[in-house]
């Protein structure tokens, strides 16, 4: 009976050290920028399907994955929302997932109303927000966090645009942390929201 508490204590300080050195050796896999500034302007009026409107508020108290994109794009906009859904949906079995969010914001300013946005990101996940601004107000965003998008051809009345693929990471204090450039790693990812969901305010 001794030696069997003994082998048993042994098991049970390994498995001890084995949890805390995993956790000591984490290593983010995104680019790290600690913006000082809140990832959108106070003045800027936009539009949720979600919310009657949006704003750092709504990103108070939550770890916001934000990828820039529009309706009609062929292959990398719904490729890059069903990655995230996966990644939503595998985190959503930890209480703590209900502090994650995913934004998708329309660079399709002509074509992607309220209501299109809705369907278009509620077809990856009931609980993903699109949201919607002005011209102006999405010129001010794009520039200040680096998105490049550009119509580049119509056909059909489908317009096309290039655009950056990057993911943005905001954390709990409205303020952006870091991004992802593609391609994907979608392991990587939740490891990493998994670790931002653990951080205290």
């Amino acid at each position: 009976m001794h030696k069997s508490y003994i082998i048993i204590l042994i098991i049970l300080v390994t498995l001890f050290v084995v949890k805390y050195t995993e956790k000591d050796n984490y290593a983010q896999s995104y680019t790290q920028l600690n913006s000082k500034s809140h990832f959108f302007n106070e003045n800027m009026v936009i539009e949720s399907t979600k919310h009657d409107s949006f704003t750092n508020i709504n990103l108070k108290n939550h770890v916001s994955l934000i990828f820039f994109g529009y309706t009609s794009c062929p292959d990398y906009c719904p490729d890059t929302l069903a990655k995230l859904n996966k990644i939503f949906k595998n985190l959503n079995t930890n209480p703590e997932s209900a502090a994650l969010q995913v934004l998708f914001i329309s660079v399709d300013l002509e074509n992607d109303g309220i209501v299109t946005l809705r369907k278009y990101v509620e077809y990856f996940n009931k609980d993903f927000i699109g949201l919607s601004m002005s011209s102006k107000a999405l010129e001010e965003l794009t520039k200040s966090v680096g998105v490049y998008f550009k119509k580049v051809s119509s056909t059909n009345d489908i317009d096309f645009y290039d655009h950056t693929g990057t993911v943005f990471i905001v954390g709990k204090d409205s303020r952006l942390i870091g991004i992802y450039s593609p391609p994907f790693n979608e392991k990587n990812i939740k490891n990493d929201i998994t670790q931002l969901l653990s951080l205290n305010d």
